[in-house]
């Protein structure tokens, strides 16, 4: 069954052009399940037939928190649209951590990224090493895929704790956010790496602006954080990997909306797409 072509969605704002780039990305790939080949009754199986649990290919967001609350149903949360757009096709691995910079996640990423050595569970009796990429499942139907895959597109999205005023303690000299965010893509495309996964296409956000009149403290400047979204910028083009600008984005629409007189309250409009003036709020994630 030749690859489904899915038609990228309308998106209006501003975190959903993750979901743009993704959809781009990952239409390259086959997402469909063939349909050939009869169906297998669980109850027919051995213990040992069943073992293997049934994955979709997956795609994981690794980020802060903003990644973290992406998960949100009340936000209405990018990763969860994510999740809802590719179901039935991929099963998206939200892995955001709150209060998390770049550093901090090269220190964790070896308990996030998965392992090429994993173990492959098979029905068939072929060594584990013929099936380097997959494994079979117990049941194929038109409902599923006949195997699962590894990682197929991470999402690094980080840079807002990275840019916070250096006095912070969770702030990140841009020198070593640099460094970090190379050594996370490294990760996964070293071929001496645990996690090598050549197959794996990476997409790299920038971190959203901030609202500075909304913050309890000033913490985090547009100033600084611009900064840091020109060197996430710069690590994508120096690794070859894509990149979504949200910040510019987000500071497009913003003017924009100054220009047009659409700006109320005492924020400048950026109450409009953020809750806090650091994390997104329905409208930013719509």
């Amino acid at each position: 069954m030749p690859a489904r072509a899915f038609p990228q969605p309308s998106i209006g704002h501003v975190l959903l052009l993750v979901l743009a780039r993704a959809v781009a990305l990952y239409c390259a790939f086959n997402l469909a399940a063939s349909d050939s080949g009869p169906s297998i009754s669980l109850a027919s199986q051995s213990p040992a037939e069943v073992y293997a649990y049934p994955n979709y290919d997956t795609m994981m967001v690794f980020g802060d928190s903003i990644t973290q609350f992406g998960n949100s149903v009340d936000r209405g949360g990018f990763v969860a649209r994510l999740a809802n757009y590719y179901q039935r096709q991929m099963d998206v691995i939200n892995r955001g951590f709150s209060q998390y910079n770049a550093s901090g996640a090269l220190g964790i990423a070896r308990n996030v990224f998965p392992k090429t050595a994993s173990p492959v569970y098979s029905r068939s009796a072929a060594p584990a090493k013929s099936k380097p990429s997959s494994a079979l499942w117990p049941l194929r139907d038109s409902n599923f895929p006949k195997s699962s895959s590894k990682l197929q597109l991470c999402i690094l999205f980080f840079g807002t704790n990275d840019a916070l005023a250096p006095s912070h303690p969770r702030a990140n000299p841009i020198d070593s956010y640099y460094h970090a965010m190379h050594s996370l893509v490294a990760l996964l495309r070293d071929s001496n790496s645990k996690h090598y996964s050549p197959e794996t296409r990476i997409i790299i956000v920038t971190p959203p602006p901030v609202g500075e009149l909304m913050l309890a403290e000033p913490t985090l400047t547009n100033a600084r954080t611009s900064a840091y979204a020109q060197m996430a910028k710069r690590v994508a083009t120096e690794v070859g990997a894509p990149y979504v600008d949200v910040f510019a984005e987000i500071q497009a629409r913003v003017k924009q909306d100054q220009a047009n007189g659409n700006v109320t309250g005492e924020y400048d409009g950026y109450d409009k797409y953020f809750g806090d003036g650091i994390h997104p709020n329905f409208h930013g994630n719509s």
